[in-house]
């Protein structure tokens, strides 16, 4: 149900609440301190950002020095373990040699 009585003219202008003396003006000061203070916030955020970024990339640094180490080591090791094979090939004979070569050159594994 609507009423059709009902203007807007008689509502007035006045306002409906009351506000303190200087209530905007502290809210002005408010306002302008705490933006300073984020500001201060958000620059103290920044300034670890270079020494957080310097220990990542130290610790990236260290971890491919520590795996070139290890692969050196790796390959040190295989290099030796073919010498001695070599080695030990050398000392059969030459009809254990003849056997060992027919039956590698006839692996499907190795040749593929």
């Amino acid at each position: 149900m609507i009423k059709d009585d009902f203007e807007m003219n008689r509502i007035g202008k006045r306002m409906p609440y009351t506000v303190p003396d200087d209530f905007f003006g502290k809210i002005e000061r408010n306002v302008w301190s705490e933006i300073k203070e984020g500001t201060k916030q958000v620059d103290e955020r920044r300034k670890p950002v270079i020494p957080v970024f310097a220990k990542i990339m130290s610790i990236a640094a260290a971890a491919i020095i520590l795996i070139l180490i290890v692969n050196a080591n790796l390959m040190e090791n295989q290099v030796d373990e073919f010498i001695e094979i070599e080695k030990a090939f050398a000392g059969l004979n030459s009809d254990d040699q003849a056997y060992l070569l027919d039956v590698y050159g006839e692996d499907v594994f190795i040749n593929n």
